[in-house]
This record gives structure tokens, C-alpha cells and sequence, in this order.
């Protein structure tokens, strides 16, 4: 944050990368599934997608950030429209946030149709702790607040609890971390 004296305001400022660029390593040439990247760099993926737009995933092994959406997408668009192909609608079971939290988490999640889904929240043990949906729930991106309450209304430990979403053959868990 900056301060405008004229108009006596805060004003955010943006840091732009700057510094020279550094070509890879010749070992780092050629076909390759992974990129080492050092702290304070960025690196620039140039490839070609034929006959494929869409989505694709890529994986960052970083370990400060493990917890915060290590599996990322990117997208494909076409090079003469420019517009990526409408992509179908996907289950998915978002980092929930704010992670840590304190008195209450949005748990945000997604349903490719209007469809049947459970989403519990479980100990370190694996023991239900509370259930937050059972039963069909529209389509679309949606999300569910838990308070740190048990099935019981009481305000559970502080530690680490884990969100799984069910919904037909689709399972996924997300972490939680409760500080009273």
C-alpha cells in the first residue's frame, strides 16, 4: 500500500516481475512433464495443444502452500476465436475458507446437475462429527457454512477435521483446522 498525498488516500500498488530472462538449462530441454522453478521465480509454459481445448491440470510440489490447491488448471482456448469450448459441469469440493477458522467455515462446492450429495465432517479419527447436507441439492456452484458445532450443538476442539463430499461415484475430502 502506497499513500496518494493529492488525494490523501491509500492506493495499492502492484509489483510487476522484473529482472533478465533466464533460458532453461539444455537438461531442461526437449519433452518434459516437470520444471524446476527457484523461490522468486516464474516460469513460462509456450506449448502446443492440437485439436484440444479445454481444461488441463498441473500439479505444484511446494510445500508451504500444500494445503491451498496444489492440483491447479489452466485453459486451452482456440488461437483464431480466442474462446474456450463451454466445459460441462463438474463435481468439485473447494478449499473451504477462511483455513484456519474461527467461529464459522464456507465450505464451497459443485454439482454437474441437481443430484443426491452428503457432506460430513469427521475427526482425525475418522468419526463423523457433524453432518451439514444430506439430500439432493440443485445443480450448479453452491456452498455450506459449519460453525465448529457437533451433531449435538457444541462447539467442538480445537485441530484438524476433514470435509468429504459424496455424490454418486464422486468422493473428495478437504482439510479444516479449528483455533478456539
Amino acid at each position: 500500500m502506497g499513500y496518494n498525498k493529492k488525494s490523501k488516500r491509500q492506493v495499492l500498488s502492484i509489483e510487476v516481475p522484473a529482472g533478465p530472462r533466464v533460458p532453461p538449462d539444455s537438461s531442461e530441454a526437449g519433452w518434459k512433464d516437470t520444471a524446476p522453478v527457484g523461490p522468486s521465480e516464474i516460469l513460462r509454459v509456450i506449448a502446443r495443444f492440437e485439436g484440444y481445448t479445454g481444461r488441463y491440470a498441473y500439479h505444484c510440489h511446494i510445500i508451504e502452500h500444500e494445503d491451498h490447491e496444489m492440483m491447479r488448471q489452466f485453459e486451452v482456448v482456440d488461437l483464431i476465436t480466442g474462446v474456450p469450448e463451454l466445459s460441462p459441469a463438474k463435481y468439485a469440493l473447494s478449499p473451504v475458507r477462511p483455513n484456519p477458522f474461527n467461529p464459522s467455515v464456507v465450505i464451497p462446492f459443485e454439482l454437474p446437475r441437481s443430484a443426491p450429495v452428503r457432506i460430513g465432517v469427521y475427526d482425525v479419527g475418522g468419526r463423523l462429527v457433524r453432518i451439514l447436507v444430506d439430500g439432493t441439492r440443485p445443480e450448479g456452484p453452491q456452498s455450506v457454512l459449519w460453525d465448529g458445532r457437533n451433531d449435538s450443538g457444541v462447539t467442538v476442539s480445537s485441530g484438524v477435521y476433514f470435509v468429504r463430499m459424496r455424490s454418486g461415484d464422486f468422493s473428495a475430502v478437504r482439510k479444516a483446522v479449528f483455533l478456539k
